[in-house]
């Protein structure tokens, strides 16, 4: 049997930092990214598990598991495109943000937008599936 799932590559996530959703909709942040798979999960999140042996017997029992996370490596895989997203420098000069490294070269102001982007990507990374569609 070969189970019919629809599902989309990519789709877009409109950011709340700095009022960006209370922008015209053509002025608004837009942040392209892909969808989870299974391989990107394992990647993103490895899991890391610690045994060490019962005192009542050879059984090894699990005594805890790490999950280690890179909140730029996360942003990096997922995401495709950055559109609309710019700042003015100091000198005058208009830098504009498409990339996942240009954005992490942004000033400090910019650390809301990257934590709001990773907090979302994680969530999607994070989330069960319902297997019930």
């Amino acid at each position: 049997m070969v189970k019919k799932i629809t599902t989309s590559v990519q789709d877009v996530f409109i950011p709340e930092w700095d009022g960006n959703k209370d922008a015209p909709l053509g002025e608004q942040i837009q942040i392209t990214y892909k969808a989870v798979t299974v391989a990107m999960k394992e990647k993103l999140f490895p899991r890391e598990f610690d045994y060490k042996q019962a005192s009542t017997g050879s059984q090894d029992m699990l005594t805890s598991m790490v999950i280690k996370v890179d909140r730029k490596k996360v942003i990096a895989e997922m995401t495709v495109a950055i559109k609309n997203c710019a700042y003015e420098t100091a000198e005058g000069e208009i830098k504009k943000v498409a990339t996942v490294e240009q954005l992490f070269a942004t000033p400090i102001d910019f650390d809301p937008l990257i934590e709001e982007l990773y907090t979302f990507y994680q969530s999607l990374l994070t989330q069960k599936v319902n297997e019930k569609n």
